[in-house]
């Protein structure tokens, strides 16, 4: 008989987990990214930079004296080794200027404790002083989300939260200009838009990018000066980039046409989606396909769901298809993306990439440049770089103008209510123009001999803000026009006197018309509104004619000289700006003007007629 013991099952060991113990070891790479991060560098004096050659090594000039942080080092190597992300990557590298501004100082931990907030605030309060007199404006804020963000690793997010306000940066970022930026690129990316998609439906492929404009391209080689070669050279980019050989004659295969043809399509649906959502970059980038939420509030509108990496991993969602065409774009791109990448399920991205060995990925991970090749073709047009930061600010100064809210625009941007505040404490660049012009055009007319009073008047109405005709259209209410053509949008007490009279007299009379009838001080009136519409333009240069042959004719002339000159000079400058709002629009009444004179000004003694009614 055997006097061996059986084996029994034994119970299966955890593995155990494995630290890091030497601080020289101590490296963490972000995933998918070339950063990567050596946290040996806190140990020593002014936390010096590692060499060029990628090894982490340090330059052998550099002299390492040893700080005594070990403790300190693996503490904030353990809190975030397992979730090293670009954000704590670059919170890392703030640290490092944090505890270099020690080391400069001669300050070193307070009852061991690196994080106590007589250092962090002393540090804080300093970048502020620094900040409020333009130095590294942008420092404050950075510092004080690193130091919270480590903070709040330690679970100490009272201490984070205590820490002094940061001097917020205004952006330097200019939004694009509605009326001659965004509209033009906008409909280019439409256009783009809808070409590529029925390229990809029909399996075919462009001989050229869609972006090309025959008409639009020839217009700006004439304002520039382009010669004949000039302008065939900027028509071959279009081809080019539809077929980078095809200069040389060399045909491309179908599935490199197919996978050209997918990355130009996703590129335009991003840029579409930045500047309907003003979401920034990589948010957009990463999303997929279950990011995308219907939701019904006040009519049909889609929801973007994302990760804000910076903002502490937050969640923020942007709005779209409020109209039916968002709405329309928003359905066909979910389609389309699916059709890219091959499925439908919910984990798909929603942007795809198709990289060159014909693998779905995403522009995040590729490394693909999602605006240079658009920018190269909008630049022949004389239009502004492709930026997901301008299409944000471009949205976030739109709703300021709008609502005058820095709580909604912080809302609509997923941002604080703090740094909204900073961006627009002193207003909006755009006003901040028109009044600069209409200050300078003040002290030129008081240089002039005009008075103080009447040189600021004057300038303050003829620089007033004129909409568009879409805006007028689609956001304003109605307001009557007047014949000077600007547009009377009520004053409330004059209505109100207009409308006692009116009972008064038994005289019943629809709503818009209860307006006040004294048209020849519209311009001084803070109640009138510039509206480039064709008509408006046009009876307004009917109504300059008049005013200009009003003062050469003194029997039917009853008006003051000084009056009529004041007069003149208003209305024409605001004919001006509205050539610059709508070129379209001014051309179109011109040629109308050039035909005949708005019926309401027939001849000069219109005038006295109209006098002699609203007078």
């Amino acid at each position: 008989m055997s006097k061996r013991k059986p084996l029994l099952p034994q119970k299966e060991l955890k593995a155990a987990s494995v630290d890091t113990l030497r601080i020289q070891d101590m490296v963490l790479k972000v995933k998918d990214k070339a950063l990567v991060f050596y946290f040996y560098r806190f140990k020593y004096k002014g936390v010096p930079n590692t060499s060029n050659k990628g090894d982490g090594g340090f330059c052998d000039s550099t002299v390492l004296l040893d700080m005594n942080r070990d403790s300190f080092i693996r503490g904030i190597f353990n809190a975030i080794k397992d979730d090293f992300t670009a954000t704590a990557f670059n919170y890392s590298k703030r640290l490092a200027l944090y505890l270099r501004y020690l080391d400069e100082k001669q300050l070193s931990a307070i009852k061991d404790d690196f994080f106590h907030a007589d250092l962090t605030h002393a540090y804080i309060n300093e970048l502020n002083r620094d900040a409020k007199i333009g130095v590294n404006e942008s420092k404050p804020s950075v510092a004080r989300k690193s130091i919270a963000f480590f903070l709040k690793q330690a679970d100490r997010k009272q201490e984070a939260k205590d820490l002094p306000k940061a001097h917020q940066k205004k952006s330097d970022i200019r939004a694009y200009d509605l009326e001659f930026e965004i509209k033009p690129i906008t409909k280019l990316l439409f256009v783009g838009f809808r070409e590529f998609r029925l390229h990809l439906k029909a399996g075919t492929h462009p001989d050229i990018h869609p972006f090309y404009d025959k008409t639009k391209l020839e217009k700006h080689a004439e304002s520039e000066g382009w010669t004949h070669s000039q302008l065939l050279k900027r028509t071959s980019a279009f081809k080019l980039s539809m077929n980078p050989l095809g200069n040389l004659g060399i045909p491309i295969g179908a599935s490199e046409d197919k996978r050209r043809l997918c990355n130009h399509l996703t590129r335009t649906a991003i840029m579409i989606c930045f500047m309907l959502t003003g979401k920034n970059t990589e948010p957009m980038l990463l999303m997929t396909r279950k990011d995308v939420r219907f939701k019904q509030v006040h009519g049909d509108k889609y929801l973007f769901d994302s990760i804000k990496g910076r903002a502490g991993d937050q969640e923020s969602d942007n709005g779209i298809g409020f109209s039916r065409r968002t709405k329309e774009f928003v359905e066909q791109w979910l389609e389309l993306s699916a059709l890219i990448s091959g499925s439908s399920d919910d984990d798909e991205w929603l942007f795809p990439f198709i990289d060159e060995d014909n693998a779905i990925s995403n522009f995040v991970a590729s490394r693909t440049q999602i605006y240079d090749q658009f920018n190269r073709l909008l630049n022949h047009y004389g239009l502004p770089k492709l930026s997901s930061q301008r299409f944000r600010q471009t949205k976030s100064d739109s709703l300021m103008k709008v609502t005058e809210s820095v709580f909604l625009v912080s809302m609509s941007l997923n941002n604080s209510v703090n740094t909204v505040e900073a961006n627009y404490s002193s207003g909006q660049e755009q006003d901040h123009e028109r009044n600069l012009a209409a200050a300078m055009d003040a002290k030129m007319s008081f240089a002039k001999g005009n008075s103080i009073k009447n040189a600021v008047s004057e300038s303050k109405y003829k620089f007033k803000d004129i909409i568009s005709e879409y805006d007028y259209k689609k956001r304003l209410r109605p307001a009557s026009k007047t014949p000077s053509g600007a547009r009377c949008t009520g004053d409330v007490n004059l209505s109100n006197q207009i409308e006692r009279q009116l009972k008064t007299l038994k005289i019943e009379m629809p709503e818009e018309e209860k307006k006040c009838t004294n048209f020849l001080e519209c311009f001084k009136c803070e109640y009138h509104a510039l509206v480039a519409m064709v008509d408006d333009i046009w009876l307004m240069m009917s109504f300059y004619d008049v005013i200009k042959s009003l003062k050469e004719n003194v029997a039917v002339n009853s008006l003051p000289k000084d009056e009529l000159y004041q007069l003149e000079q208003t209305v024409q400058g605001i004919l001006e700006r509205f050539n610059d709002k709508s070129i379209e629009n001014y051309k179109k009444a011109k040629e109308k003007h050039n035909e005949s004179a708005h019926p309401l000004y027939s001849d000069i003694r219109s005038m006295g007629d109209l006098l002699e009614v609203f007078g």
